[in-house]
C-alpha cells in the first residue's frame, strides 16, 4: 500500500527499492522513508487507506492466483510463465523463442491473407 500510494507523489521505485533494505516496515520507518524521500507523509498515509489501492492489490491478487502464481519473482513471457528466478540469458533465450513464434505467426498470417485476395 505504501509503495502504491508513493506512486501518486512520484516516488513509487525509490519507496519501493527502501522498503526492500529497510529493518522493518513500521509506522516509524515508513515516517523516515517518506521524510527521506520528500513525501508528504500525511498524504502518503491519507493514500494508503484509500479503497482504489486496496482494490489494485486484490486485483493483482486475483490475477497472480488466477495464473498459478504463488511468488516473486515471476515472469509471463508470451505463454509461457516462468516461476521463480532465472537468469538473465535463458530469459533472453525464452523471450528470443516467443518473438520468433510471433514472428512466424504474423508471416503465416499475411501469407493467407494475402492468397485470399
Amino acid at each position: 500500500k505504501a509503495s502504491l500510494a508513493a506512486a501518486r507523489q512520484g516516488k513509487f521505485a525509490a519507496f519501493h527499492q527502501a522498503l526492500y533494505e529497510a529493518d522493518s516496515v513500521s509506522d516509524d520507518a515508513l515516517k523516515a522513508i517518506a521524510e527521506r524521500l520528500g513525501l508528504d507523509y500525511a498524504k502518503l498515509r491519507a493514500d494508503m487507506a484509500d479503497p482504489k489501492i486496496e482494490a489494485a492489490l486484490e486485483r493483482n491478487a486475483n490475477l497472480a492466483a488466477s495464473l498459478n502464481i504463488g511468488g516473486t519473482p515471476a515472469y509471463l513471457v508470451g505463454e509461457q510463465l516462468i516461476p521463480g528466478a532465472i537468469d538473465a540469458a535463458s530469459l533472453a533465450q525464452i523471450v528470443a523463442g516467443e518473438r520468433a513464434k510471433l514472428a512466424t505467426t504474423k508471416s503465416l498470417s499475411e501469407a493467407v491473407n494475402s492468397s485470399s485476395q
